[in-house]
């Protein structure tokens, strides 16, 4: 499996309450990483710290890396409120993870805007493997009450688990 984490070192993504998504991302990403390897996946990252890290350059990494999924973590601005997951349309294999991760992060409490399909989006548009891009929730709205914090700050990290467990039961 390989994860890309949204935004990066000056491209903070949103930010509210002394809070920045691109920080946000990373959290769930390593999460992710550490409960994947814990189940013996082999994981690629794009970022282990706040870094500069361009669209492109995460897309070269993970296809050099060859992985038989592609997870990118996100977060969604603001404007709504839920959990979304975008694919290509052109895996059945994305489709199904996208359908087992948003099932996890329903359980957890999560509304969800549900799957969707993006011609648009260059992670799911130009990875060779099964992709997917993982809104995990709207980070304006959701800041005040955050549904799901970072372990930084003493939370759960829980949205992570929708990822490993889906991506868990593909391989």
């Amino acid at each position: 499996v390989f994860i890309g984490v949204g935004h990066g070192g000056s491209d903070s993504g949103a930010c509210a309450n002394g809070l920045r998504e691109s920080d946000v991302n990373l959290e769930m990403a390593l999460a992710m990483k550490a409960e994947l390897e814990r189940h013996g996946v082999t994981v690629g990252i794009s970022r282990v710290k706040d870094e500069n890290d361009r669209l492109a350059e995460e897309i070269r990494e993970c296809n050099a890396f060859a992985p038989d999924l592609a997870v990118e973590v996100h977060n969604n601005a603001g404007g709504g409120d839920g959990f979304e997951c975008y694919i290509s349309g052109k895996s059945q294999t994305a489709r199904q993870l996208a359908e087992r991760i948003e099932t996890e992060v329903k359980g957890i409490g999560q509304n969800s805007r549900g799957v969707k399909v993006s011609t648009t989006l260059g992670w799911v548009r130009q990875i060779k493997a099964p992709a997917v891009l993982c809104e995990g929730f709207f980070w304006i709205l959701t800041i005040g009450r955050l549904l799901i914090p970072p372990r930084s700050s003493g939370g759960s990290g829980r949205p992570t688990h929708g990822a490993c467990w889906g991506s868990s039961g593909l391989l």
